[in-house]
This record gives structure tokens, C-alpha cells and sequence, in this order.
């Protein structure tokens, strides 16, 4: 396996790095899961605005920790709160959607993200454009997530097709994000700071509007707090290291 390395050099990727990735990917897939545990005991836009809120304090901790700079004037300010904005309604939707449909469904429409990104890249990217066969394969692969969901006697519940469609839209928001950090300074930003900017923006944003969802605990009980801490410190807060 290779990558590229910061000075454009192909480098190879020994069996402990690749190990240490599929780790990673794991534990970052079970984030839908520990979703849905967790909103089994916290309304799911709440829980939301609170992950963010609780991991960007880590991150913070961290950053300062290993000195590494978050303020320094460098023009990514109005993209930041673009993206963050972004960020904080993808996963307030993301959060909802799970309410609504099972996290096999869910995950599947929410990994459509790269279809949007394809497309919004093709507008706004020079170099990105889709020729007639990425075209074609780009459909291809979108007609095989609706045809794959389209028999009615696979939905969980009567409510299913209303989360698949916010997963749908939070794809789109995801999607969204990607280009914002792709095609502004962001893209020479440290990673640390794209992602506080992520997490201070959309813990203001999700939690000014959680009210209006309803109560903020539900059945709260050690697995919810466990499912909400795996995703705090684990799959949020760990990106920064």
C-alpha cells in the first residue's frame, strides 16, 4: 500500500500503518451505532450539539498541549463558520435520520456522499471534471443504492424512508463540507483548526436549536453514556491526533 507523503513523494505503507488504519476506519464506522444507542436516552439534536461541544474542548486541551496554533489570523475565519455551519447540519441530521431508520439503511444512503462530491467537484474544481465514463459510472452506482432499498418489505419501519431521505440530505451536507474545505484557504489550514472550527460552530448551532425538538434526556442510562462517550472521545477528539 502507498500514499503520498507532505512533499508529493509516494511512500509505502508498512502492515502496522495499515493495521492502525483499519482500526481506525472501524471504530469511526461504529459511530452510527453508538448514534443510535445514544439516542435511545438523548434527544438526537441535543446529543448532537453536545458531542461537538464536549470534543472541542479536547481538542482545544490537546492543541494547546502539543502547541499548536489555532489563532493566528490566516483568512479562513468566514470559510471556517461556512464550514462549520455545514458541519452542524449534517450531523443534526444525521442524528434525527437515525431516529427515524436502522443504521444499515442509514449508513448506505450516508456513504452516497461521494456522488456529491463528484458532482459539486466536476463544477467547482478545474482538473476534477467527469468525463462520459465516470459519468456513466457515477449513475451506475447510484441507481444500485436505490434499487437496493427500493423493495418496501426491507423497510424497518413505516418511518424508514423519512430517515433515508435525511440521510440523503445529510450526504449532500457532508458533501458540501468536503468542497468548502477543498476549494478555500482551509485546504492549508492545520487539520486541528478545520476541525475546531467544525465543532465550536455547530455545538452554538445545534444547541441553540435543540429546544425545539423536545426534552433533552430520554431514558438515560450507562449505555447511553458509554455509546455518547465512545463518540466524544473516540471518534471525534481522536481526529486531531
Amino acid at each position: 500500500m502507498t500514499t503520498v507523503d507532505s512533499g508529493g513523494q509516494r511512500a509505502n505503507i508498512d502492515g502496522f500503518a495499515g493495521a492502525i488504519m483499519l482500526a481506525l476506519t472501524c471504530s469511526w464506522g461504529f459511530n452510527q451505532v453508538a448514534i443510535k444507542i445514544a439516542n435511545a436516552g438523548l434527544q438526537p439534536v441535543f446529543q448532537s450539539g453536545m458531542r461537538s461541544l464536549l470534543a472541542g474542548l479536547l481538542v482545544l486541551v490537546w492543541c494547546r498541549i502539543r502547541g499548536i496554533p489555532l489563532f493566528r489570523r490566516d483568512g479562513t475565519l468566514a470559510a471556517g463558520i461556512v464550514c462549520g455551519a455545514l458541519f452542524g447540519a449534517e450531523f443534526g441530521i444525521i442524528y434525527l435520520a437515525l431516529d427515524y431508520t436502522s443504521v444499515s439503511r442509514g449508513i448506505v444512503f450516508l456513504y452516497t456522499m461521494p456522488f456529491f462530491v463528484a458532482l459539486g467537484a466536476h463544477i467547482l474544481i478545474p482538473g476534477e471534471r467527469l468525463t462520459p465514463l465516470r459519468t456513466v459510472g457515477l449513475v451506475a452506482a447510484f441507481a444500485g443504492v436505490v434499487i437496493a432499498f427500493a423493495d418496501d418489505l426491507s423497510l424497518p419501519s413505516p418511518d424508514a424512508p423519512l430517515g433515508d431521505a435525511l440521510c440523503l440530505i445529510a450526504a449532500a451536507g457532508w458533501a458540501a463540507t468536503t468542497l468548502v474545505i477543498k476549494t478555500t484557504r482551509l485546504r492549508i489550514a492545520p487539520a486541528e483548526k478545520v476541525l475546531v472550527y467544525q465543532l465550536a460552530v455547530s455545538a452554538v448551532m445545534l444547541l441553540a436549536a435543540a429546544p425545539f425538538f423536545g426534552p433533552a434526556f430520554r431514558a438515560f442510562d450507562g449505555g447511553v453514556a458509554a455509546a455518547f462517550a465512545y463518540q466524544v472521545v473516540i471518534v471525534v477528539a481522536s481526529r486531531s491526533r
